[in-house]
C-alpha cells in the first residue's frame, strides 16, 4: 500500500505474512512469516520492534533483533495472496472518522433529549410538591372548619334539647296552672293563655276593681289568692303584672288621684303585685307596669269591647330571657 488510512485506535489480531520482494535472482521470502497484532492505520513495516531492513527488494526480515532466513520461492504466490486477504480484513474492519462523528452526534442528541426530559420531570416534581403543600394547608384549614362546625352542631343540638325540655316543661306548667284555676276559668273569672315561652293569666277587671278605682274587691282577693298559690312554684319565672284600661278618660272627680289612664293602669298593677307578695310570691320575681288604653284586645267602640280591654294581665316570663334583656353591656 502506498498510503496509510488513519483509523480509530482499536486492534484486530490477525496473522500477516510480510513479503520481501525478490532480488534480481528471484523472490526471497520469510520462511515462517510474522504473527503480529496490527493496529488500524499503523505501518506494517514497524511493529513491536520488528522491521523490514531497508535493503528493499531482496533483503531479509529482521524481527525482534533476530535475522530471519529467506524462504523458498515456491511459497511466494500463496503468501502474496494471504497478505492481500489480511490487508483487506484490516482495512475493512476499521471505522471511518465520518462514521464515528455521526455516531457521536447521535449519542449527543440522545443525551440532550434525556437531559431535557429529566429537567421537565424535575420541574413537574417541584410543581407537584408545591401543589401538595397547598393542598395540605387547604386540608388543614378545612379540617379546622369541620371541627368548628361539629362544635357548633353540638352546641345547637344541646340548645335544641334544652328548648325541647323547656317546651315540655312549659306545657306541663300550663296544664298545672289551668288545672289549679279550673273553677275560676270555668266561671269566666279569668283566662289562661300560652304564648311561646310565656304564660298569661287575664283577670276580668269588674271582679277586682270598681270603675275608676284601684282598690281590690273582696271577691277579687279570693281569686287572686288562688292565683298566687299557683304561681309560687314557678321559681324560674318572672311574674309581670300589667294593668290595662279602655279609652274612656278618668272621671273628673277622680283625676286628682289618677290624672290619666296611665296612672290608673299602673296603680291597679301595683295593687295586684303587693297582694301577691302578701300571699307568699317572692317580690324579686314581681314586676308592675301599666299600658293604659294603648294595648287593646278588642274595639273600644262597643261596651263589650271596652269591658274586655279593662283587664289585669299576669305574664310568666323565663328569668333567663329577662336577664338577657336587662344585662349591662361589657365595659
Amino acid at each position: 500500500m502506498g498510503s496509510v488510512v488513519s483509523q480509530q485506535a482499536w486492534f484486530l489480531n490477525i496473522k500477516v505474512a510480510v513479503i520481501a520482494p525478490a532480488d534480481k535472482a528471484g523472490l526471497a521470502t520469510n520462511r515462517g512469516g510474522i504473527e503480529q497484532s496490527m493496529p488500524c492505520g499503523v505501518n506494517p513495516s514497524v511493529m513491536n520492534g520488528s522491521r523490514v531492513t531497508p535493503g528493499g527488494w531482496g533483503a531479509h526480515q529482521v524481527m525482534n533483533g533476530i535475522d530471519q532466513p529467506e524462504g523458498d520461492k515456491m511459497f511466494a504466490p500463496y503468501r502474496i495472496g494471504t497478505a492481500v486477504i489480511a490487508w483487506g480484513l484490516v482495512f475493512g474492519g476499521c471505522v471511518s472518522t465520518g462514521t464515528f462523528n455521526e455516531m457521536q452526534a447521535k449519542k449527543d442528541k440522545q443525551i440532550a433529549t434525556l437531559q431535557k426530559e429529566n429537567a421537565d420531570l424535575v420541574q413537574q416534581k417541584d410543581k407537584l410538591e408545591g401543589n401538595f403543600h397547598t393542598l395540605k394547608e387547604r386540608f388543614a384549614e378545612l379540617e379546622q372548619k369541620r371541627l368548628s362546625t361539629e362544635q357548633q352542631v353540638g352546641s345547637l343540638q344541646q340548645e335544641n334539647a334544652a328548648l325541647a325540655a323547656s317546651s315540655q316543661q312549659q306545657q306541663q306548667q300550663y296544664q298545672a296552672l289551668v288545672q289549679g284555676l279550673s273553677n275560676e276559668v270555668r266561671k269566666g273569672q279569668l283566662q289562661v293563655r300560652q304564648y311561646q315561652n310565656m304564660l298569661t293569666v287575664d283577670l276580668a277587671e269588674k271582679i277586682f276593681f270598681d270603675s275608676g278605682r284601684a282598690t281590690l274587691k273582696p271577691a277579687g282577693k279570693e281569686i287572686l289568692k288562688k292565683v298566687g298559690e299557683a304561681l309560687k312554684g314557678y321559681d324560674t319565672k318572672i311574674i309581670r303584672v300589667v294593668g290595662h284600661t279602655d279609652n274612656v278618660p278618668v272621671a273628673k272627680s277622680l283625676q286628682g288621684t289618677f290624672p290619666t289612664n296611665w296612672e290608673l293602669s299602673v296603680a291597679r298593677a301595683t295593687t295586684v303585685v303587693r297582694y301577691l307578695q302578701e300571699v307568699g310570691v317572692p317580690p324579686e320575681r314581681l314586676v308592675a307596669s301599666g299600658r293604659a288604653e294603648y294595648d287593646p284586645v278588642a274595639s273600644n267602640d262597643t261596651p263589650e269591647g271596652r269591658q274586655k280591654n279593662r283587664r289585669i294581665e299576669i305574664m310568666l316570663i323565663d328569668k333567663s330571657l329577662v336577664d338577657k334583656m336587662t344585662a349591662k353591656p361589657a365595659e
